[in-house]
């Protein structure tokens, strides 16, 4: 139990300390850089995933799935639009 206290105090502290560092331009910078960052890795493993899908889908015959190959590219060009958006290189399927 008391190290559960202790984890908890530690935890408190930690949290304290990240809100005042946001709070410093130069540090908050670097986590605004973080959070771009983490953003664009979800969108690249969310367009990995969409290749993936589009590939079985093809593989599946777009003719005969012609809704879910619609789907599919439609959500592929919101990302791509979303990564041009941010300045960012788009993804390729290369």
């Amino acid at each position: 139990m008391l190290q559960a206290d202790g984890r908890l105090d530690d935890a408190a502290r930690d949290y304290e300390e990240v809100i005042r560092l946001r709070r410093e331009p130069e540090i908050y910078d670097l986590f605004i850089l973080a959070d771009i960052y983490a953003g664009m890795q979800r969108y690249r493993q969310a367009h990995a995933t969409l290749d993936h899908a589009h590939e079985l889908v093809g593989q599946l015959s777009a003719s005969r799935h012609p809704a879910l190959f619609q789907r599919i590219e439609f959500f592929r060009q919101k990302i791509t639009s979303a990564e041009l958006a941010s300045g960012a290189k788009p993804h390729t399927n290369e």
